[in-house]
């Protein structure tokens, strides 16, 4: 193919996406280790859903530095931020790209909390759905009741 051609391509591909900053998913570092994100337990018991966009940094030897560039809740942020620092990636392939983490509550009520639903498409973006759960009270050892 003509390098006229192949230049044509790509400049149609990236007016199509509507210009996105966003590199193509082959162009992005892989994914080697990720540890599976929990619903941060505050937010959980306080049925605070939200998003969190986090800029993540790859450098050559596939180590990830993430910073947050915008959180809807405070109660979200620092457990998002540290699951991203988890994150490691094939060596040999740096680059940047935001991950946006969705947190949502749904679902009917339950007296316990059960494990979260997590969808992973990484290295892009990130879901927990967690069921709500009805917080109980109990007594301590010392016979107080909470």
């Amino acid at each position: 193919m003509p390098r006229v051609a192949v230049i044509a391509l790509f400049l149609l591909a990236l007016l199509s996406s509507g210009g996105s900053a966003t590199p193509p998913a082959s162009a992005l570092p892989l994914v080697g280790q990720a540890e599976l994100p929990l619903y941060p337990a505050v937010a959980w018991g306080l049925r605070i859903s939200g998003t969190v966009v986090v800029a993540v940094t790859v450098d050559g030897g596939g180590k990830a530095s993430a910073r947050i560039q915008s959180s809807s809740n405070k109660w979200l942020t620092a457990p998002t931020l540290a699951n991203a620092s988890t994150w490691r990636f094939q060596s040999g392939m740096p680059g940047s790209f935001d991950v946006t983490y969705t947190y949502r509550i749904r679902g009917t009520q339950t007296a316990l909390p059960a494990n979260p639903k997590v969808i992973l498409a990484l290295p892009g973006a990130v879901t927990v759905i967690a069921r709500p759960f009805k917080p109980t009270r109990f007594n301590d050892p010392a016979g107080h009741s909470r």
